[in-house]
């Protein structure tokens, strides 16, 4: 049968439209065409408009991360091995004066590499942005993103980015431009075509250096491995070279390479600077004599090919194009199911406080010690601490069962107990005068009568109040649903004796709310607040900045009231809000506990009065009080006093 034959028609009617060409990026200087440099003079002009902290440079590079310097070792070691399924692409960008090197990206082949799974490993807690496509490639939505995500950190400046002429780079920043939101804080500056390898900064040694001292963890890693008689390609995983990369990113390429990388790519007169410090190379080298000496290794590349094979270089050949167009459209991939696993144990607030505690006191016990990093390991267990505190408060009641699972009346009991501590955590003993109050009963009563009890009111002034003409108001009846409102929707917050907490609440509204409901409403028709929900349990919180713990006054007693009790007490106070605005009960400058009257409103009318009296050239000034009743006077008799001055 005669071997069919089809048109590529449409491949080149998509190359029109998105203006691909078919060129290496990564080519030789020598091929740099002449009108080149006359399209650089323009370009230099352009770039003169704006400072070094705002010219930008982004450029990918692919990585193959389980790339040995063997490829004999390789292919013996990984039958069947695919490049693409070890293939990462990396995408950088700086600025001209190294002092911003922005988060990079990676780009792999699942959207949830099992490496990171098995570790336990949330990758949005990287300075790194994770993509995937089954190629691995930048592809034109990718990029799309990419521009996206740079302009609008770039918010409040205005920046040049300069970008070569790779396929995805023109098809996106021409999307972006037909779209009826173009990029508002960033220049697009095209470098001239087939010269990246010249004109491009991060092509002058940056993503070689980038890429030097990722190998070096490689090979370091290969020789470690090796010694523990471990298969070095079957225990590399995706997570071990994104955290190099990410370290290499970081640490190893300093500001000052990319000065001259940028001055290299921009100034044709500059004095080439290896990128790449000597003594780095010097340690490859070893590593590469050690690699013959230790492991079967012995068909070893080129320092110079292991460290950029052909193979990571970025080509836009009509092969590359098609891989770019399947990758966009190819379905994604959720995981990588031959990822070599590497699970680690789930690592426990207690052990990282260890780990913390330990690493402090090494630096602790050093002759010269580093204070600050002393602090900042204070600083980061306190953080810890936080977490862990935070976690046990704020764990919600409805991820740990549901009322489906409860199949006797004990079982509903055990579940109102998941937010209580085990155990109690005392305060220390308090002082009274020359008394040490130790026991726990005994520093409660003592807390009681140091902070609650006020003296006795004998002593107060005597007021005589006017009775109230019409002390009536309308108190429309309630309905189930603001009892709900107020009961249910507020956030989960620590019960009172009874241990019901507003989850249960939520849960049990169906068969409960009616209940509730008439309770509600018979304690408003009697004027009764029942005494259940008056009684409240008191825990004793350390204020901060109080380091005599023995004083009374070092401690905040916070009431425990029943969430139930509090569901009526905010629905009385809703009422109130709304009687008081309907029937003008309160002067209308009255700010606070009423609905759009809070004191950020206030805050807003003080800056608007203020602000007008300037306008006018007028001076502004403010009187404030701040009240505060002691034991000897009551509130009452404080406000009778207060009221002639008009407070």
């Amino acid at each position: 049968m005669e071997k069919p034959t089809f048109s590529n028609g449409w491949l080149h009617r998509f190359q029109a439209r998105r203006t691909i060409k078919w060129y290496e990026q990564h080519g030789e200087a020598g091929d740099v065409p002449k009108q080149a440099e006359q399209e650089m003079v323009m370009i230099k002009q352009a770039l003169s408009a704006y400072s070094l902290k705002n010219q930008f440079n982004c450029d990918e590079t692919a990585l193959l991360w389980k790339q040995t310097p063997s490829r004999s070792l390789s292919t013996r070691q990984l039958p069947g091995w695919k490049k693409e399924k070890a293939r990462i692409s990396a995408l950088f960008c700086c600025n001209a004066d190294g002092s911003e090197k922005l988060d990079p990206w990676f780009i792999g082949t699942a959207k949830n590499p099992h490496a990171f799974r098995a570790a336990g490993i949330n990758i949005r807690n990287f300075n790194l942005v994770w993509q995937s496509n089954q190629k691995a490639w930048v592809t034109t939505q990718i990029f799309i993103e990419f521009l996206r995500w740079f302009d609008r950190k770039m918010t409040g400046r205005k920046v040049a980015l300069l970008m070569d002429n790779f396929s995805a780079h023109q098809a996106a920043a021409a999307d972006i431009l037909a779209s009826e939101t173009p990029l508002q804080n960033t220049l697009i500056i095209w470098l001239p075509a087939n010269s990246t390898s010249r004109y491009q900064p991060l092509d002058q040694g940056i993503i070689n250096c980038w890429k030097t001292h990722w190998k070096r963890y490689w090979i370091k890693y290969i020789l470690y491995e090796f010694e523990a008689n471990r298969n070095t390609v079957n225990t590399m995983n995706v997570l071990k070279a994104i955290r190099w990369g990410l370290r290499s990113w970081e640490n190893d390429v300093s500001g000052r390479t990319i000065q001259n990388c940028f001055q290299r790519a921009l100034d044709t007169q500059m004095h080439y600077q290896e990128p790449v410090d000597p003594a780095i190379m010097n340690d490859i080298q070893a590593s590469f004599s050690q690699l013959q000496i230790s492991t079967p290794i012995q068909d070893l590349m080129d320092i110079r090919t292991f460290l950029n094979p052909a193979e990571e270089s970025v080509q836009d050949t009509i092969e590359d194009v098609d891989s770019q167009v399947l990758a966009q459209y190819m379905p994604e991939i959720e995981e990588d199911s031959d990822e070599e696993l590497e699970i680690l144990p789930k690592v426990s607030a207690e052990e990282a406080i260890a780990a913390i505690q330990k690493l402090r006191l090494y630096e602790e016990q050093q002759i010269e010690g580093n204070p600050a990093f002393i602090r900042e390991m204070e600083k980061h267990e306190h953080v810890v601490w936080r977490q862990k505190l935070d976690l046990q408060s704020q764990r919600d009641i409805r991820s740990c069962f549901s009322f489906d699972e409860f199949e006797e009346p004990k079982d509903v009991f055990n579940a109102v107990k998941w937010n209580r501590t085990e155990g109690t955590l005392p305060i220390s003993p308090l002082k009274e005068g020359d008394r040490l109050h130790s026991s726990t009963d005994d520093k409660a009563n003592y807390l009681v009568r140091a902070l609650l009890q006020k003296a006795s009111c004998s002593e107060d002034v005597e007021v005589n109040l006017e009775p109230i003409n019409d002390p009536k108001l309308p108190f429309p009846a309630t309905t189930e649903k603001e009892i709900y409102n107020a009961v249910a929707k507020p956030k989960n917050s620590t019960p009172g004796k009874d241990g019901v907490t507003t989850s249960i609440l939520k849960k049990a509204w169906p068969s409960l709310g009616p209940s509730i409901s008439t309770l509600y409403q018979h304690c408003l028709d009697q004027g009764w607040h029942p005494t259940p929900f008056r009684d409240a349990s008191l825990v004793a919180i350390p204020k901060p900045g109080k380091r005599d713990r023995s004083s009374p006054q070092a401690y905040r007693l916070i009431a425990l009231l029943s969430v139930l009790g509090k569901g009526l007490e905010r629905l009385i106070a809703h009422r109130m809000a709304w009687i008081a605005i309907k029937h003008k009960v309160l002067h209308p400058q009255q700010f606070g506990a009423l609905p759009l009257r809070s004191a950020t409103d206030l805050a807003a009318a003080l800056i608007h009065d203020v602000e007008e009296a300037w306008s006018r050239g007028l001076k502004a000034s403010m009187l404030t009080l701040d009240v505060q009743a002691d034991q000897t006077t009551s509130g009452a008799g404080m406000a009778y006093q207060c009221d002639p001055v008009g407070s």
